[in-house]
């Protein structure tokens, strides 16, 4: 009941027809950003995708759900990495738990994934022109 809307978005790869599912879930324009679509998420639930880091990186609560796709559980590890938590549906109903898994101890082990935890992006993108000027210099 606190469900407002789902929206599904495919991965670029996918052909898959989700015609069959039912008519009151919106599917999302494959072609749209990333970005866009998450700005009208509340929260997300990944199969196995690096676009995970991307969704918590935009502070969107993002759970796994196992099964969703044809790759092992958790392929990339970032459940056993404890950035991403198991999606499970009582969470749905207990509205205020949903961003407990993102604390402070979460954010230290996700800036394993993503740096601008630690830095901000203008250092990171100074930091990597160094670097590069550097491997290209003769």
């Amino acid at each position: 009941p606190a469900v407002g809307a789902v929206l599904l978005r495919r991965h670029p790869a996918c052909k898959a027809s989700f015609s069959a599912l039912l008519s009151d879930i919106t599917v999302e324009n494959d072609a749209a950003l990333v970005s866009d679509f998450l700005d009208a998420c509340d929260i997300v639930l990944v199969p196995n995708s690096g676009v995970t880091i991307e969704c918590l990186h935009k502070g969107k609560p993002t759970f796994y759900v196992s099964g969703t796709d044809e790759i092992e559980d958790d392929y990339y590890g970032f459940v056993a990495d404890a950035i991403l938590p198991r999606f499970d549906q009582e969470l749905l109903q207990r509205g205020s738990d949903i961003a407990a898994w993102f604390d402070a101890d979460w954010e230290a082990r996700f800036a394993r994934y993503d740096a601008t935890i630690e830095k901000p992006i203008e250092q990171l993108k100074r930091d990597a022109g160094k670097a590069f000027l550097h491997l290209v210099e003769p």
